[in-house]
């Protein structure tokens, strides 16, 4: 019925995903007709591609965008500076 699934973020380490990826893995192998996409910036590709029997990689490059981090506290400061010019 299906011909396609597609996995939009895949963050390792985390029980659930691990979990998902065992099950697509044996859907591949009992339906091959199905095609599976995994996308992720932080993924090992090489590795990925040999769990699921060497299948092919796509690398698409694209533009980065400046994150600035921010930590928990810095923001409780600049909240509570805030209130105090109210």
């Amino acid at each position: 019925m299906y011909s396609q699934y597609m996995l939009i973020k895949n963050i390792t380490g985390i029980f659930q995903t691990d979990f998902l990826l065992v099950v697509l893995r044996d859907i591949v192998v009992t339906f091959p007709g199905i095609r599976v996409v995994l996308m992720s910036a932080t993924i090992d590709t090489s590795m990925f591609s040999e769990y699921f029997n060497n299948c092919p990689v796509v690398e698409v490059h694209g533009r980065t965008h400046p994150v600035q981090g921010s930590y928990q506290t810095d923001c409780m400061a600049d909240i509570a500076l805030a209130r105090l010019d109210l």
